[in-house]
């Protein structure tokens, strides 16, 4: 591929990246518009090669969009544990630090249970099978 077919499909993956639906980014790329003007425009925005640059260019954004919205959060709620802190005779601020708190702990993770292996003891497993044959066994005798 030529350096401007590149350029422009760089640039036109990036119109894709910010938002733009495929028409739009195919004029602003600079492609010619002819008689399948939006047809060729959908289809190079499914192009495997144009997904992974919008991919790439879309990435980082949403990681620093990620990234300000928990900063954010997390100062919001530490302003207003702050305020509960400065006020311990107000109850109400006392009961937002206290929700502010919990909503801070749910952000940092601290809630996720700790992940634990469990195995069963071969004996364990072998007497859940006799006691599950029993019972079917009772259950068909039942029915006769």
């Amino acid at each position: 591929m030529s350096g401007r077919g590149t350029a422009r499909l760089e640039a036109f993956a990036h119109a894709l990246a910010m938002g733009a639906d495929p028409t739009e980014a195919a004029q602003c790329a600079g492609y010619p518009q002819g008689s399948s003007f939006k047809a060729n425009a959908r289809k190079r925005a499914q192009r495997d090669d144009v997904k992974a640059i919008a991919e790439s260019l879309r990435r980082p954004v949403i990681a620093k969009a990620v990234e300000a919205n928990f900063e954010w959060a997390f100062n919001y709620h530490r302003q207003i544990v702050e305020a509960g802190l400065n006020n311990p005779d107000n109850k109400a601020t006392i009961a937002e630090a206290q929700r502010s708190l919990d909503a801070m702990a749910k952000l940092m993770g601290w809630y996720k249970p700790d992940k634990v292996e469990t195995t069963l003891h071969a004996g364990f497993a072998d007497s859940l099978d006799r006691a599950f044959a029993a019972v079917k066994a009772e259950r068909a005798r039942v029915r006769e």
